[in-house]
């Protein structure tokens, strides 16, 4: 899988998603972005705070400002799901 980017100054690159991480830099949103480009395999766990989808469940919040992002759409599926029923 090939990754887009575009720098600052406009200059666009594709490359491998396999070394998207040394163009990022960091850990957390290289697992992110990469999550974000495979529909296969959603992020259970915060790359951020690693709080995971069942401890969002369990307590209906969110460890940290990007869960809202990677756990939300999860959670607010599950708890639709319970008010169904």
């Amino acid at each position: 899988m090939k990754i887009r980017a575009t720098d600052r100054e406009g200059f666009r690159v594709a490359l491998p998603a396999s070394r998207l991480s040394q163009v990022v830099g960091d850990v957390a949103l290289n697992e992110l972005l990469l999550s974000l480009h495979d529909d296969t395999q959603p992020l259970t766990t915060c790359p951020a705070c690693n709080w995971t989808l069942d401890q969002a469940i369990q307590s209906g919040l969110m460890g940290c400002g990007l869960c809202y992002t990677v756990l939300y759409p999860a959670w607010s599926r599950h708890t639709a799901k319970l008010t169904e029923d």
